[in-house]
């Protein structure tokens, strides 16, 4: 769908333009082999859809059997999850650690409760709007697009602690730490790990991230100088002008551009750059 008006009322003119795209891609037929749960099947998903874990939150120290003094119980020098709890088949897990659901109610958390998570991958609805006005001499023009109606997945160096060995990031600041009490109830991020770890570092709801986007794509700021002082030297127009691309971006993509595809932040991201220019018609 495409809608624009402009309008000119003596020294000023103005020009407004959109358009607006809305897809949903679904997929019709498709090998379900393997597939014991409708959870976990493909027909009828949009293209791109997700599949993982669903999280439940992180483990809270009342997830855990307790002593009356209100420390971890521990054998073997690890905690014990309550009885009524299911059981993760990822490795152990302590306060802090991200909890999954258990979609088929058998007790254990597993590659049989991996279904449908999210959105997928492709923005099912894209938009543009053109906005330009002008005033005498002086003019401007602006592009804002956007997109939504999707998620991505990060992993990796694009969103978990210490991957490859290596640096930690701006989010990880919201970690679960067991040393401090204040972090336990509104922690945005689960306990921190040396190296991968098993439970946590896995596909699942918890790593996905919307994918919805408003960036200013450009805007350009001229100014054409009056026709009377350019007749003695008998050119036709000179306009001086500024313009910038990909200048602001809203989006909940951890620093990572909306636009890429990459799962761990190795794709190059959009330039933003500055010119300035004059234009001569002779």
């Amino acid at each position: 769908m495409e809608l624009g008006f402009s309008d000119k009322k003596g020294d000023f003119n103005y020009l407004v333009k959109g358009n607006f795209t809305f897809a949903r891609n679904v997929i019709n037929r498709i090998d379900e082999e393997g597939k014991r749960y409708d959870w976990q099947r493909r027909t009828g998903k949009r293209i791109g859809q997700h599949f993982g874990l669903t999280d439940n939150g992180l483990y809270a120290r009342e997830d855990f059997e307790l002593t009356s003094n209100g420390d971890l119980v521990l054998e073997g020098g690890f905690p014990v999850l309550r009885k009524e709890l299911p059981i993760p088949s990822y490795g152990v897990v302590y306060p802090g650690d991200i909890k999954y659901k258990d979609l088929n109610g058998d007790g254990l958390v597993d590659s049989y409760d991996e279904g449908a998570i999210g959105m997928g991958t492709v923005p099912e609805f894209i938009y543009g709007i053109t906005l330009g006005g002008g005033w005498k001499g002086l003019d401007i023009n602006m592009l804002i697009q956007g997109g939504g109606n999707a998620d991505m997945y990060f992993r990796e160096d694009a969103a978990w602690e210490f991957s490859q060995l290596g640096k930690v990031m701006r989010h990880h600041l919201g970690r679960y730490n067991p040393d401090d009490p204040s972090t336990w109830a509104n922690a945005t991020y689960p306990r921190l790990h040396p190296s991968e770890n098993t439970n946590n570092h896995r596909k699942s709801s918890y790593w996905l991230y919307s994918r919805n986007y408003v960036r200013l794509k450009n805007v350009e700021i001229g100014y054409n100088l009056p026709k009377a002082m350019l007749s003695r030297v008998k050119i036709n127009g000179v306009r001086f002008f500024a313009n910038g691309n990909n200048l602001l971006t809203w989006d909940k993509m951890l620093g990572w551009d909306p636009e890429s595809n990459s799962e761990i932040g190795s794709a190059y991201p959009q330039l933003r750059t500055w010119n300035l220019g004059v234009k001569v018609t002779l």
